[in-house]
């Protein structure tokens, strides 16, 4: 009878002619359909008889289903019977674990091959940064994943013994042990991370799966029906809500229901779009702030602070020490810092203990520190406090030089955000746009006027080759180019930034080339210092994905948010320089990060700085830049998938402008559809400076004032050596 009970089950293994369910399966690939009808042909019902061709098609069957159907569960179940009736079950269990061991083997010489690092700057990593990666990573997540569930169901059916289950843990445990750096050339912690996502989920599914198929064997027709019917409403469902949340219908809609103008007749470059924009679809989902805590106040490094500093301080002069001074950096010669961990370095070294006369007695009056670090009783954590010191000197010695000057405007506020796209910043800073278009209403009463520059472009997505031209007026490979900081401190500014990201510059130092052909110009005040606190960047350890400046969840350092101490910082230089003329560079480094989600958490906090300025009076005889330096690029979700418009914004950033009482506005507004380049933002900056002083040689040759007109005719992507063709998004532009 038993026999006779498993040729039935083999028998409807062949008969059992479920082309519906291979018909709704996306997963079936072409060979499965022919095999469908191979068995709709009225020869296969002659052939089956046939011993030789029945077990032929059994093996087919077999290889058809393996990941697929419950028929791979019965066979195995089928054999541990016919092993077990025999007492054979001892061989069964150690092909098994052959099996298990070589299929695992495998899978682990993915991810080694997945682990390969690179030892060149961070730009020449990406240059040569290989898809092939990915693959062996998603097919490392499949194997271990489809051998784990395999191993606990069987174990949960007391086929085998659950032991493999455990093996194959502890061995994924060691993985994370055998390289959890963060840096490019040791990247296991973002390995692993990925890992654990993708595993995670395919194990929860094929878990699901496989208890569901063991629980169906007394109803086959119905159940099957019902994962059928489950799989197919969900996927429809999956598939409009794709569909719909990831047109592109509105990619091209800036501000003010304003949309990129492709007139050909007025404007040189036409831009492309998108079809298909999965940021929109996903936007939220890889929020992962919201699952370690919301606030700065929940996300906390087990470790105590106090002790992960000392490990970089000298124990015996700073082991005790509760308070702590950041030193002034604006001395500091950027020529010298060849990368950022020596600048780290040489700022810990410099650090003082505020409780220690001895230190202070040596401290001039410009050396005593702005920024101060005070831990409690028990040193398990610290308070930032920023009490920005006035230079009365500097003031009054500006105030003299502005009387016989005439700029466009009073002040300069830039805010600088790293790594945001124009499409990114509308979708994630919904609250900043708000402020920007309550200006584009072109209210007669009001003194501000608001403008959007939609065809921003930018030459590659990295960031110095962006930002040189921007601040230095030239492009990266030539040393020709002066600090705009100059020009300000020659026209009476007192210049101020205030950056998260342990660097002089907003760029990340990484080659001593291209440090020497930077002409930097120290700021008159800047606060840096502080975000080389090794709770923040940790040079054995830079580029982790929970901390830092590359960091996918909040920014954190002492229970606030880094943005909070940029911020602060700019307003006490902004009150302190009232009636100074000033520019001020905020520098905000969180939308470089591979979720594309961390910068939502600075769009509400901007915006109350922007009102708040507003309010006070700070704003007039003020123009305000917010101002990208290129789209997102960083590792991520959207990265590995390739998607459409995360690829396309690379080159496209953020350029808003905001002024004070500007009403001859018909050439600005005319440009706001013009291609512009960051050599147009260094010479707007210029204009700004020296007002329309036609004796001014500063400008770059290559751009132009974006409040003069600009010929428009003449602008395309080949006008710029930097712009590589894969980076341009005109779509007449031939090489």
């Amino acid at each position: 009878m038993k026999k006779n009970k498993n040729k039935q089950k083999s028998n409807y293994l062949l008969n059992n002619n479920n082309e519906d369910e291979m018909e709704n399966d996306d997963e079936f690939n072409e060979d499965s359909n022919l095999i469908i009808q191979d068995r709709n042909d009225s020869n296969f019902e002659e052939s089956k008889k046939e011993t030789f061709e029945y077990n032929q098609n059994l093996f087919i069957s077999f290889i058809e289903h393996i990941f697929l159907t419950k028929y791979f569960f019965y066979l195995i179940e089928q054999i541990w019977i016919y092993f077990n009736k025999y007492n054979l079950h001892q061989i069964f269990s150690i092909i098994f674990e052959i099996i298990v061991i070589g299929i695992n083997s495998y899978a682990f010489y993915l991810y080694f091959l997945s682990l390969e690092g690179c030892f060149g700057t961070q730009v020449e990593c990406l240059d040569k940064f290989k898809p092939e990666y990915f693959y062996y990573l998603g097919f490392m997540c499949i194997y271990s994943s489809l051998i784990i569930t395999l191993t606990t169901t069987l174990s949960f059916w007391n086929i085998i013994s659950p032991y493999h289950s455990i093996y194959i843990l502890i061995v994924m445990i060691y993985f994370y042990f055998y390289d959890n750096g963060s840096t490019l050339a040791n990247h296991g912690q973002y390995n692993f991370f990925i890992f654990l996502v993708i595993f995670f989920i395919s194990f929860i599914i094929l878990t699901i799966i496989a208890l569901f198929i063991k629980l169906s064997n007394k109803c086959h027709w119905c159940y099957n029906a019902l994962i059928i019917f489950i799989i197919l409403i969900i996927s429809i469902q999956i598939f409009i809500t794709i569909e719909n949340k990831s047109n592109c219908s509105d990619w091209d809609l800036g501000l003010n229901n304003t949309r990129i103008d492709n007139n050909k007749i007025m404007y040189s470059c036409e831009f492309s779009k998108p079809k298909k924009c999965r940021m929109n679809f996903y936007d939220n989902l890889f929020d992962l702030t919201y699952f370690v805590g919301k606030t700065c106040d929940k996300i906390k490094d087990p470790k105590k602070e106090h002790d992960i500093l000392i490990e970089f301080l000298d124990k015996n002069i700073y082991g005790n020490t509760k308070k702590f001074g950041f030193p002034i950096t604006v001395n500091m010669n950027l020529k010298y810092q060849k990368n950022l961990n020596e600048f780290n370095e040489k700022v810990l070294s410099k650090l003082i203990d505020m409780n220690n006369e001895t230190h202070l007695k040596f401290l001039s009056k410009n050396e005593i520190p702005e920024v101060t670090l005070e831990f409690n009783d028990d040193f398990s954590f610290g308070k930032i406090n920023i009490s920005l010191i006035k230079n009365e000197e500097i003031s009054k010695e500006r105030k003299e030089i502005s009387k016989n000057t005439n700029s466009k405007f009073e002040n300069i506020l830039f805010l600088y955000i790293d790594s945001i796209s124009r499409a990114h910043f509308k979708r994630k800073m919904k609250k900043t746009s708000q402020f920007i278009e309550k200006f584009m209403k072109y209210n007669k009463k009001s003194n501000y006027s608001s403008y959007q520059f939609l065809k921003y472009h930018n030459f590659a997505a990295f960031t110095q080759i962006n930002v040189q031209p921007m601040f230095y007026g030239t492009n990266m490979y030539t040393a020709e180019g002066k600090s705009i900081i100059k020009n300000l401190k020659d026209m009476g500014f007192i210049t101020g930034q205030s950056l998260n990201l342990c660097s002089k510059e907003v760029f990340a130092v990484e080659s001593h080339y291209f440090v020497l052909n930077v002409n930097f110009s120290n700021f008159d005040h800047e606060n840096i210092g502080m975000f080389c606190d090794p709770n923040y960047y940790n040079r054995k350890d830079p580029y982790p994905i929970n901390r830092g400046a590359f960091s996918i969840i909040r920014r954190c350092l002492y229970n606030k948010d880094t943005f909070e101490y940029v911020i602060e910082y700019g307003k006490q230089f902004w009150e302190k320089y009232y009636d100074n003329k000033k520019f001020l560079r905020l520098g905000f480094i969180d939308a470089h990060e591979g979720s594309g989600e961390v910068i939502k958490y600075l769009d509400e906090p901007l915006y109350n700085f922007l009102m708040e300025f507003y309010n006070n009076g700070y704003l007039k005889n003020t123009s305000v830049f917010i101002i990208s330096d290129h789209g997102n690029n960083m590792p991520g979700f959207y990265n590995a998938i390739s998607s459409e418009d995360f690829v396309f914004e690379k080159t496209l950033g953020v350029f808003y402008l905001i002024l004070y009482n500007f009403k001859n506005d018909k050439e600005l507004l005319f440009n706001q559809q013009t291609f512009i380049t960051p050599y147009d933002i260094y010479d707007t900056l210029i204009n700004i400076i020296y007002n329309e002083n036609s004796n001014i040689t500063f400008y770059t040759g290559k751009g132009d004032s974006v409040l003069n007109s600009i010929k428009t005719k003449e602008r395309n992507c080949k006008k710029y050596f930097e712009m590589k063709k894969d980076f341009c998004r005109c779509i007449d532009y031939i090489f």
